[in-house]
């Protein structure tokens, strides 16, 4: 889906002109055009790419989905890309979709599948509106990467209360599916931090540097992105920080069960083990034993209580002791 933009040098604007009047208006430096494609078919791209003279390295970026954040110069005009956040808070998992850009002398591409941040500007009017546009294609391009980084708030926010809700269960029920958790989670956050690591590098770039498409005038606007990616990255590592310190103390909770049960059990063979020797011990089969073969009757009752008051005395032991 092709949506356009132009803004006219006499003032006016349209919506959705036809691409092959887009071209030709493209010619006046004073127009500035926006197109925004979102799910284009290889027809659209080719159809685009041959309106602004796309060379067919930018195309394949366009096409191919999955690339690392970048910056690219070319001839008439430079290629970014950019990724956005989504997460499940069911399964732990982020997805970080594209987000391609093509900035010219008078126009701006975006291309992506489908970004509610490109897609909605800041006060909530429709999609693809004309604001902006008049300022030129550098401040749009900056109120677009800026809805972007924007958005990450809010994903950072769900997972945040995630990390919350996972450090809980590690301190009360620590169970598998926790640390299952944990490490999707752990992987989730890793992810993003190679998604927003190269966007630092771009954006660093863009305001260090002299580019004939962002004039020098608007470089604190893309100061002002740089510092949020900064601090996204910054939440980003002390999130893996977290996560880490989680399975630590996950995996030291189990440890701890698990040393309180030995403990345990080791008690209970302690108390049974000189009783099962007694038993054991009158229980030979042998024909001749003393005092078995000339039994008077109450031998038995003097072993039986024997071994209660050994139980008695070790069970009173160790609870003087702390170990039961």
């Amino acid at each position: 889906m092709i949506h356009t933009r132009v803004h006219l040098a006499d003032g006016g604007n349209l919506v959705d002109p036809p691409l092959e009047e887009v071209a030709s208006l493209r010619a006046n430096p004073d127009n500035v055009v926006w197109v925004d494609l979102q799910q284009a078919t290889s027809e659209e791209l080719q159809r685009v790419s041959s309106s602004f003279g796309l060379s067919s390295l930018t195309v394949e970026d366009l096409v191919k989905q999955g690339q690392r954040a970048k910056l690219e110069a070319f001839d008439n005009y430079d290629v970014l890309i950019m990724h956005g956040m989504a997460f499940d808070v069911l399964s732990y998992e982020v997805q970080v979709p594209e987000l391609d850009i093509v900035l010219g002398r008078n126009f701006l591409i975006t291309n992506h599948q489908d970004l509610a941040a490109i897609r909605h500007n800041h006060h909530g009017r429709p999609e693809h509106d004309c604001e902006g546009l008049a300022n030129g294609p550098a401040l749009l391009l900056y109120r677009v990467v800026d809805r972007l980084v924007d958005s990450y708030y809010p994903v950072l926010d769900a997972i945040d209360d995630s990390i919350d809700v996972l450090q809980l269960q590690v301190l009360t029920d620590p169970k598998p599916p926790a640390l299952e958790h944990i490490l999707t989670l752990r992987r989730s956050l890793s992810l993003l931090r190679k998604v927003v690591s190269p966007q630092l590098e771009i954006f660093n770039r863009l305001i260090s540097r002299e580019d004939e498409y962002i004039p020098r005038e608007h470089a604190p606007y893309f100061r002002d992105v740089y510092d949020h990616l900064v601090r996204t990255f910054e939440v980003i590592d002390s999130y893996r920080d977290l996560m880490g310190s989680a399975m630590d103390a996950y995996l030291s909770t189990i440890s701890n069960r698990q040393n309180e049960i030995m403990k345990r059990l080791t008690l209970f063979t302690t108390i049974f083990m000189p009783i099962t020797f007694l038993t054991g011990l009158f229980g030979q089969n042998f024909a001749h034993m003393p005092q078995v073969e000339h039994d008077p009757g109450y031998l038995w009752w003097i072993v039986a209580g024997f071994m209660v008051v050994i139980t008695v005395s070790q069970f009173i032991y160790y609870r003087v002791k702390g170990w039961i």
